[in-house]
Order: C-alpha cells, then sequence, then structure tokens
C-alpha cells in the first residue's frame, strides 16, 4: 500500500476484505450444494469465490480487490478486480473483463493491474474519471510487484529475464524426417529445479520502470543476480532493493542485502551487509526511514524475522521487535511515519499489529486467516 490513507486504513481494509471473502463464499455454496445439503462436492470448487489483495484508495473511502474463482468451462483460475466503498457499500466491479492485484496511483485518480492479453500477462492501467482502460506494455515474461513512484510518472515492477547458458555439450544432428527422443539437457546451475516450479529456466529476476502512461520498458538493475522486492525512495530518484548480489549467491540463497539503485545513473550501493537475509524494504513517507525484515543466520533450524528501521541521516539502525517471540512480516508504514504495520503468526492465526520507532507494540487486529 504506497498511500497514506493505504496505512491509516490497513485494519479496516483487511477487516472489510476478510467479511467480503466471507461473504462470497457464504452466497455462493448453498446454490451448490443443492443437491447434497450435508457435504460439499467435487463441483463445489468452482462455485466458491475469495478476495485478496485489499488496496486502499488514498482519499481512505474506496478498496479496491481482487475477486477470485475457478471457470467450471477451462478449469482454470479466474480474477477480476472490483471496487467497494470503505463503509462496505456500493459494492462494483471496476472492469468485466479479467485483472488482478491492483495498485492505486497517488492522486487516485488510476488504478493499473495485471491482466492476461493476447501475448501473456500485462500491466493495465483505468483512469476512474473517464472510465477508460489500456494496456501499456507487451512484455516477454510476465510482471509482478507493481508499484507507482512518489510522483504518481512512473510505475516499477519485477520481471524474469532469460540468460541462455552456452551448453555443455551438444547431440548429433538429426537426419531429416528422423523420430527421435527429446534431447537431452545440461543443468550446471547449482540450484536447477524447485518445488511447484519444476525444471528453472536460466536468467535471473530484474527491476524495471516504464512511464505511468505508457512506454518501453527500462532494466534498471544489473549483472546475474537475482533480485526481489522494492521500495520507492520519497523523491523518486532511486529504488531500495533486496537481493543476493554476492559472488556466492548460488551456494548461499539466504544472504540477500539491501541495495540503493540510482535511476539515472544505474550505481548500486549496498546498504546492508551481514550473513543473512534483508527482505521487503519500505522507505518511509518522509524519507527519513528504512525499514525492513531479516535475521542473523546462525545456521539453526528456525530463525524468527525481526524488524529493523535504519535512520537514513544518522545512518542508526535499531532492532523494534526484538522481544517479540514471532516472525514478522509485511511492514508497512503509517502515515506520519511514527509507526509500522506488521503481521505475525500467532497460534495458528494472523495477528495485525502497529510498532512505533521505540519498539512499543500495539495489537490492532488478531484471529485473521491470513
Amino acid at each position: 500500500m504506497n498511500a497514506a490513507a493505504n496505512r491509516r486504513s490497513t485494519p479496516r481494509a483487511v477487516a472489510l476484505c476478510l467479511a467480503i471473502s466471507i461473504g462470497l463464499l457464504a452466497g455462493s455454496a448453498p446454490e451448490a450444494r443443492a443437491a447434497d445439503e450435508e457435504h460439499f462436492t467435487a463441483l463445489d470448487v468452482f462455485e466458491l469465490e475469495w478476495a485478496s489483495n485489499p488496496r486502499v484508495s488514498p482519499d481512505g473511502k474506496t478498496i479496491a480487490y481482487s475477486r477470485n474463482g475457478n471457470d467450471v468451462m477451462t478449469d482454470r483460475r479466474t480474477s477480476r478486480i472490483w471496487l467497494v466503498d470503505a463503509d462496505g457499500n456500493n459494492h462494483r466491479p471496476l472492469v468485466s473483463e479479467p485483472g488482478s492485484r491492483p495498485v492505486w496511483s497517488p492522486d487516485g485518480d488510476r488504478l493499473a493491474f495485471l491482466a492476461r492479453g493476447d501475448h501473456g500477462v500485462e500491466i493495465y492501467m483505468h483512469w476512474l474519471a473517464d472510465n477508460r482502460t489500456a494496456v501499456l506494455t507487451r512484455l516477454p515474461k510476465q510482471p509482478a510487484a507493481l508499484a507507482f513512484s512518489p510522483d504518481g510518472e512512473q510505475l516499477a515492477f519485477r520481471m524474469f529475464k532469460p540468460a541462455p547458458a552456452k551448453p555443455m555439450a551438444s547431440g548429433p544432428a538429426k537426419p531429416e524426417g528422423a523420430k527421435w527422443a527429446p534431447a537431452f539437457k545440461v543443468y550446471e546451475a547449482t540450484n536447477y529445479r524447485a518445488d511447484g516450479q519444476g525444471y528453472l529456466d536460466p536468467g535471473f529476476n530484474h527491476i524495471y520502470v516504464i512511464p505511468a502512461d505508457g512506454g518501453s520498458p527500462r532494466q534498471v538493475t544489473s549483472g546475474d543476480f537475482h533480485h526481489f522486492a522494492f521500495s520507492w525512495a520519497a523523491d523518486g530518484a532511486s529504488l531500495v532493493v533486496s537481493a543476493n548480489r554476492s559472488p556466492d549467491w548460488e551456494r548461499e540463497p539466504l544472504n540477500s542485502d539491501l541495495f540503493q539503485v540510482d535511476l539515472d545513473s544505474g550505481e548500486i550501493i549496498q546498504l546492508t551487509d551481514r550473513y543473512g537475509p534483508d527482505n521487503s524494504p519500505t522507505i518511509s513517507p518522509d524519507g527519513r526511514y528504512l525499514a525492513w525484515t531479516g535475521w542473523d543466520d546462525a545456521y539453526r533450524g528456525y530463525e524468527n524475522a525481526l524488524l529493523y528501521v535504519r535512520d537514513l541521516v544518522s545512518g542508526e539502525t535499531e532492532v523494534l521487535t526484538a522481544d517479540l517471540d514471532r516472525s514478522v512480516s509485511n511492514p508497512t508504514w503509517s502515515s506520519d511515519s511514527r509507526s509500522i504495520y506488521v503481521q505475525y503468526e500467532n497460534s495458528g492465526s494472523e495477528t495485525l499489529a502497529r510498532v512505533d520507532r521505540n519498539g512499543r507494540i500495539r495489537t490492532l487486529v488478531t484471529d485473521l486467516g491470513g
């Protein structure tokens, strides 16, 4: 959530979108169970819907979210963007076409989102005043993690960039018309497959920016390294990016750090340097503080993810959740830059809390479902 009102309305947005999700489920399930009042049947999965990715408008009046389901005719996941007023009224679709992961512009007049077009998943923009939608990109791979610049003039996103390696060996040429078995493949990477993904394509995740009114994407990170979460600097001149740019990154996959990437020069400055992960960077609205999560890797089976804050003026870094025996995630600044919203799991349910810069923790919502 990039805008100030998004940060102010975080607990309410979560609770409201959970209520929407429950309402969608309750509204569709009875019809699906008409033939069997006591048990779900296999086809009931196509009648269920759920809400995700809530985003509050900068003025705090409207929530955009992804309304998800499954299409019985194609056996595929579906997602469309819906809007609802902050008081729960005026529930309506943004557009009739599929879309997901909406992001408000800083002034609230536009929504950027992802949708599948003729050539794959692309970035779309919707102008609310004109009720007009346009596709901004034609990308070779699927984008992720959309974020407006503070002035609303640019969009940043993450995308996988293939980097085919030179094969170690090649097989003999197949005679014309011959029917051979599929050609062999040689994997030289240390991490060459992953659960849920199978064998990995060679390449790296990089960060790109495009003008918010469309144009050619520009890659702003460099090198044969993976880049992950990022946050815009308050002046829009740079990004803080989580990345593992160690020469031994393949054998130390958790050892990520934070880097500041200048958008004009491409200069990359390392901000953190320790053994362990540094994730989820987020810069305060006033531009003075940088928050992130991470831990010192002591080669144990589990470590709590802690909340860190650095004063970018003095350079002083503090750990705010050292006394909380839980892993925190998704840090989001309040509009006044005095506290940070986080979530953590407690006894099997999710908790939303606010942590001030002195480390005081106030629980806001409990018993959330994710």
